[in-house]
Order: C-alpha cells, then structure tokens, then sequence
C-alpha cells in the first residue's frame, strides 16, 4: 500500500469524526443569513405569516418566503445527514476500518455505506447551496433594511451582503466531504484488491496442496 494511503488509513475517520460534528453545527447555524427574513415576514401583530407577504415585502422580495423555507428544509436535512455520518464514522471506527491491516466484508459493507452518505452530503450540498447563495445576493438587502429596519415597529438587526459567508463555509465543507470520500474510495479499492489478491492466493496454494496429495498417493 502506498504510504499517503497508510496515512489516510490511520487517520481518516477520527478527521471525519470532527468533520460531521463541524457540520453537525453548520446546520443549525446554516439558515443564519435567512433567519433575518423570517422577522421580515411577520405581521404587526407579530404573527408569523404563512401563506402571505406583506406588500412592501413582494414588492422587493417575491422570492422571500421560498428562500426562507428553503433555507429550513435545507438545514434539517444537513443536520441529519451530518448525524447519519457520524454514527457511520463510529460504526468503521468500531469495525477498526482505520486501523486494520486484513478488511472483511463487515468492513467493506460500513465503507461502502460511509462514502455513500459522505458522497451524498457533498453533492447535496453544492447542489442547494449555490443557488441559495444567489438567491440571497440578488436579495434587494438595502431596501428591506430601510422597510423593516431600525425605527420601525419590526426591528431588527439589519441584514448584510456579508452574511454569504454562511454559504462560503458551506461550501468549502462540501469540497473536503467530496475529497475526504475520493481518499477512502482510493482506500475501498486497494484493500479490494488486496482482499482478491489474498484470496487467489489461497486458492492457488489449496490447488497446489491438493495436486501434491493426489501425486504422492499415486
């Protein structure tokens, strides 16, 4: 096995271990830039409004709402796919895919499993993000801030272009998903063939013990 490959195999899970708990935290945090809309969309009573916008706010804004609620949705699946990457992290941890030398299928299988989810995280991630975040910079920021602003009845602290630094880390957390899977894929495939190379071992030598079996029988 190549020595990076050796490198990765020791250290690999305990990175992503912190991996999914750094983004663990980004989803709850993910919806920051939006949350200043959700004060937006509130009524003078201070109902949250559901099924309308205020038409100061559509006139601006149409897109508020969506952007809101997609920034939510989006959230809640990060949180549980970075909690489904944790408990599979631990699971190879458990399994010592980070340390064992000779892998079996249960191995394999929870490998296998990881990189699906890792792989998936990543690809969902750049997938919805991207868009939010140009969604959130053609935000009119200015003229929401002048009509739901300080010195209103709905104030709030005012919303900023350099919130789309939210997305940014989402981003880069994205790519090192991406890149910690294309490791362990690396690691999935050497130790496959190696797996194969030791079993037509086997079989040639039980060939060989057998082939001289039959020889000195005769």
């Amino acid at each position: 096995m190549k020595k990076w490959l050796q490198i990765v195999q020791k250290y690999i899970f305990q990175v992503n271990v912190a991996l999914f708990g750094v983004l663990f935290i980004y989803s709850l945090i993910y919806a920051t830039p939006v949350a200043q809309l959700v004060k937006t969309l509130l009524a003078p009573s201070g109902e949250e409004l559901t099924g309308r916008v205020p038409p100061r706010i559509l006139a601006v804004a149409p897109n508020a709402i969506d952007l809101v609620n997609t920034g939510e949705i989006v959230a809640r699946i990060i949180m549980y796919l970075a909690i489904a990457g944790l408990v599979i992290t631990g699971v190879n941890i458990i399994y010592r895919a980070h340390i064992r030398k000779k892998y079996y299928m249960t191995n394999f299988v929870a490998m296998g499993i990881w990189m699906f989810i890792t792989l998936g995280t990543g690809v969902m991630m750049i997938a919805t993000v991207v868009p939010m975040m140009i969604d959130f910079a053609n935000l009119p920021i200015d003229e929401l801030n002048g009509i739901f602003g300080p010195g209103t009845n709905l104030s709030f602290p005012a919303m900023s272009a350099g919130d789309i630094v939210y997305y940014i880390i989402g981003l880069v957390l994205a790519l090192v998903l991406l890149a910690s899977c294309a490791c362990v894929l690396m690691l999935f495939i050497t130790k496959l063939k190696e797996h194969m190379a030791e079993k037509n071992a086997a079989s040639v030598d039980e060939n060989k013990t057998s082939l001289e079996t039959v020889t000195e029988g005769e």
